[in-house]
């Protein structure tokens, strides 16, 4: 995988989850950063909870910046879910 210093060996994953934190779909990626995993992620959690046959949807989505590009705003489907996206990134020192 690419990184800012070079090539390292590792992956990217993705989780969606529920307000109570239980996984309904994951992912895992060679991808280097989150950008273009948005709306696979999203189908993915309705493939799956269309195979468990669950009785809701998915009706907000609540991502970190890395998700945030204007394409993904952009291809945001109108009838939902909401996304909810950071747009704003911080190092862990908590510097823009």
């Amino acid at each position: 995988m690419k990184t800012r210093n070079g090539y390292l060996q590792g992956y990217n994953a993705q989780a969606m989850v529920t307000k109570e934190q239980i996984i309904v779909a994951a992912e895992v990626t060679q991808e280097q950063n989150d950008v273009n995993q948005l709306h696979p992620t999203l189908e993915r959690t309705n493939e799956e909870l269309t195979a468990v046959e669950a009785a809701g949807t998915v009706k907000v989505v609540l991502a970190d910046a890395g998700y945030y590009s204007e394409g993904n705003v952009c291809n945001a489907n109108r009838q939902g879910p909401e996304l909810l996206l950071a747009t704003i990134r911080t190092t862990r020192s908590g510097k823009r």
